[in-house]
């Protein structure tokens, strides 16, 4: 189903489900306090806000009693969606804010798992779309993956919030200090070194033509990262919040889901903040996807293609490279080895040895996103208590 009248099916849902008591809203009996706090040399106010309803809401559900399996008709705003009609949108039977909802797979599918490059396409152009038909908002999609990230349902959903009025979304502003990349071994994602938690944040491109294949290149970037630090602070399990905004997106890893063991904290605690910069906010650089990609460190002149930046860094990626069919994994060798001579004598490869664009092809992207997804079923089998 299209997306062209998204943001008005949304709010004619929401309005009518708030009236027959399909959803629980008590919008008006939230109270809302501002906190003030410094960290280093930076200033940083966070909202709290008490619901009452959400009170009503289990802590923890689970896959019998799962309310996604059969969703109830007053909550369903567009019953098919995605490319192979794979996705429901629903509204949140406990809503944060007016208009909250979310995106589910019809099939079950595991909270722990990451997000695929057609879940990530379809929550991209969600989020675009809202960005286009609700210009007085500002909307962001998250992911709570894992048993630390806040997630209450074990059915795969990505949910989808507006940032509160007068909130400045201070990832952005780390998101506008530089054009788009794709972090590699050379560059990393940013960061905010102020904040004393891990984060990574890339931006992404403006204007048409964002593909599910460009998003997962992100998508696994982020995660590669993420992955990484839970395996060095020895965090068992593997959890993190995902962002997504038409301007960037982020991933935050995570040891606990929980504040002192009282209060839950999901991917809202690193979205719905104000944040008061001591420092000048940098002016947006806009800059088309392919001239980024050519610009990028001149990998093709060398012989590489982008996949072949892919830091060995961790167990995951190791797992993935070795699963490359032989004949591909002779071919990223000798193409490794061939960058590394042009390195040696400081030379680029004629044009007509380099790589072309439409030869650079994100080939080993589908072996990484399926041993990340078996080191999640991994990890949710050695934690099952017998």
């Amino acid at each position: 189903m299209s997306l062209s009248e998204l943001w008005k099916s949304v709010e004619e849902r929401f309005k009518a489900a708030e009236i027959d008591g399909s959803l629980l809203f008590q919008g008006d009996g939230a109270e809302n306090e501002r906190i003030l706090e410094l960290s280093e040399s930076s200033k940083y106010e966070f909202q709290i806000t008490v619901l009452p309803n959400l009170q009503h809401r289990p802590e923890m559900g689970t896959v019998q009693k799962n309310p996604f399996a059969k969703p109830e008709p007053e909550l369903t705003i567009i019953d098919s969606f995605g490319d192979s009609d794979e996705f429901r949108l629903l509204l949140n039977k406990f809503p944060v804010s007016p208009n909250h909802f979310m995106m589910v797979t019809k099939e079950f599918k595991s909270q722990n798992t990451p997000l695929t490059p057609s879940e990530l396409l379809a929550t991209y152009q969600i989020v675009d779309a809202l960005k286009t038909q609700d210009k007085d908002s500002r909307w962001f999609a998250f992911y709570n993956c894992g048993p630390n990230s806040g997630a209450s349902q074990p059915h795969k959903h990505v949910q989808f919030l507006t940032l509160p009025e007068g909130n400045v979304d201070f990832n952005l502003d780390i998101a506008r200090r530089t054009e788009f990349f794709i972090p590699d071994q050379n560059r990393e994602p940013l960061q905010d070194p102020s904040l004393p938690y891990a984060h990574f944040i890339v931006p992404l491109p403006d204007g048409p033509g964002m593909d599910a294949e460009v998003l997962a290149m992100l998508f696994a970037s982020l995660l590669q990262r993420t992955l990484t630090t839970l395996q060095k602070n020895q965090i068992e399990t593997i959890s993190y919040n995902f962002c997504l905004t038409p301007q960037y997106m982020m991933m935050i890893p995570r040891s606990r889901g929980k504040f002192d063991d009282v209060i839950g904290i999901n991917s809202c605690g690193y979205m719905a903040s104000d944040w008061i910069l001591s420092r000048p906010t940098l002016a947006k650089v806009v800059t088309p996807l392919a001239k980024t990609f050519v610009a990028y460190a001149g990998y093709r002149e060398m012989g590489l293609r982008f996949n072949d930046l892919i830091a060995e860094e961790n167990p995951i990626a190791q797992k993935a490279i070795s699963r490359l069919p032989e004949d591909e994994s002779y071919a990223r060798n000798f193409r490794i080895i061939t960058a590394h001579q042009c390195a040696l004598s400081h030379q680029l490869l004629p044009p007509n040895k380099a790589i072309k664009p439409e030869d650079d092809t994100p080939y080993l992207i589908p072996y990484l996103l399926e041993a990340e997804k078996e080191a999640f079923e991994k990890k949710e089998l050695d934690n099952i208590k017998v």
